[in-house]
């Protein structure tokens, strides 16, 4: 499993470095895109031929109501734990953990959202349609087996999304006399070249998994991007860890990095686009907890290096999770959070980007953040199953009080990228 993002529309991200470390390059001194622009036409061509679509949908014969709306905004209920999610990723430690969370928030939404019970029901369509069991099928085939032209398509995909982002926010604009920027997850650089082209003189460090260990080529040359390919889970050097941390038994001991980001450096903006990619072998004890390190990693990273007054773009899935509505919440505290789901590619997955700007990232708010993020990410990568388990059960909030505090706001937040999703479901043959 990896985490980096031919497009989060596959659902391929950004996969692992090799043991013997990380490889850095500054990329080509032209400034021009790796592929030409040609234009809408021939990318909506490009995506229909393709027909990315999120596998959302899941069979889950003979559960109640609320289960089944449950299982088709999170994935396989806790009877299939050591099937996949939705999405194609391992079922995590908190997925087990939290299922009668998971029931209480998917509840609220029905009780409370029109827009939630209208999303539910045209995913039950298409969850008890076959059809959709054979184009899941083959969307994953595609995730797992992309070729050249395919992550081009997705490079073009991927620029337009960054286009329409920067039209409707003006997040790529990054007013500094020497503008900067950090990009985790990369690959294949659509958001890189969005911020290139609209900041003529800002510098981009993207880092993203090397094609040698099932990486996604990051296809963007420019000689104002430094490139470092590298695993973001494995950033230890980066997340506090010295070697005398590192148990010399521990599967991963010869495996974690030196520092790659200077130590006191900072950025306008981070980008977090990881995902898990169910094609990268690692070790046992991370099948479970892989989309934990890989969101914990990424987040402590990014919070800890945005400048004060700075913004995070962060790709996440399910406005309706547990995990969205908590870290809405959270960013919420010193930042302004906003989501952008695009109007068409990808409309009927249930991807979206989270837009956070004028981060107070020196705050005690934001410093807390990333010591809590850094501490799941340590017990993910270094406890025991009992101990992981313990760590998640006694750092968790109180459901029903964050439910009363921020329920409303998270519902407004959310409400725009159901009706998105809704409408691109409705446009597919599987959910008639």
């Amino acid at each position: 499993m990896s985490h980096q993002a031919v497009s989060d529309q596959i659902q391929a991200p950004e996969p692992r470095s090799s043991p013997s470390g990380p490889s850095e390059r500054t990329t080509d001194c032209s400034d021009s895109s790796a592929t030409e622009d040609k234009g809408d036409a021939a990318l909506v061509l490009g995506l229909n031929k393709l027909d990315i679509h999120d596998s959302s949908l899941v069979d889950n014969e003979g559960a109640t109501d609320t289960e089944a709306r449950a299982t088709a905004a999170y994935g396989k209920p806790q009877g299939e734990a050591n099937r996949g999610t939705a999405t194609g990723e391992p079922i995590t430690e908190e997925d087990r953990i939290f299922a009668h969370e998971r029931h209480v928030v998917t509840q609220y939404l029905l009780d409370n959202v029109a827009e939630f019970r209208e999303l539910s029901d045209i995913r039950l369509k298409g969850w008890n349609n076959p059809e959709g069991d054979r184009y899941f099928e083959r969307q994953r085939h595609i995730a797992d087996n992309p070729d050249d032209n395919t992550s081009k398509i997705f490079l073009g995909m991927m620029q337009r999304v960054g286009a329409k982002m920067q039209d409707a926010t003006g997040v790529f604009t990054l007013s500094s006399k020497r503008p900067s920027m950090l990009a985790l997850g990369c690959a294949p650089g659509g958001f890189v070249e969005t911020a290139l082209k609209v900041n003529r003189d800002a510098q981009v460090i993207g880092i993203t998994l090397p094609a040698k260990d099932n990486g996604v080529e990051c296809l963007v040359k420019n000689r104002r991007l430094r490139l470092i390919e590298a695993d973001v889970t494995m950033l230890g050097a980066d997340l506090g860890i010295t070697e005398a941390d590192i148990p010399p038994e521990h599967p991963d001991a010869k495996n974690f990095l030196p520092r790659q980001i200077r130590p006191r450096q900072q950025f306008n903006l981070v980008t977090c686009e990881g995902g898990i990619l169910r094609t990268h072998q690692v070790a046992s004890y991370r099948e479970h907890r892989e989309a934990a390190r890989l969101k914990t990693s990424q987040l402590a990273i990014a919070l800890a290096r945005v400048k004060p007054g700075g913004s995070m773009v962060v790709l996440m899935h399910r406005a309706e999770s547990r995990n969205s509505l908590y870290l809405f919440h959270i960013f919420s505290k010193f930042g302004k959070v906003r989501l952008f789901k695009p109007d068409f590619e990808h409309q009927h997955r249930s991807s979206f980007y989270m837009i956070v700007t004028s981060i107070q990232s020196q705050g005690e708010a934001a410093q807390r953040a990333v010591k809590q993020w850094t501490s799941e990410w340590k017990a993910a990568t270094f406890c025991t199953e009992e101990e992981y388990r313990e760590w998640l059960r006694s750092n968790t909030v109180d459901l029903n009080e964050l439910l009363e505090e921020f329920g409303k706001e998270w519902v407004e937040l959310s409400r725009e990228v159901w009706n998105l999703q809704i409408k691109g479901l409705q446009r597919k043959s599987f959910t008639k």
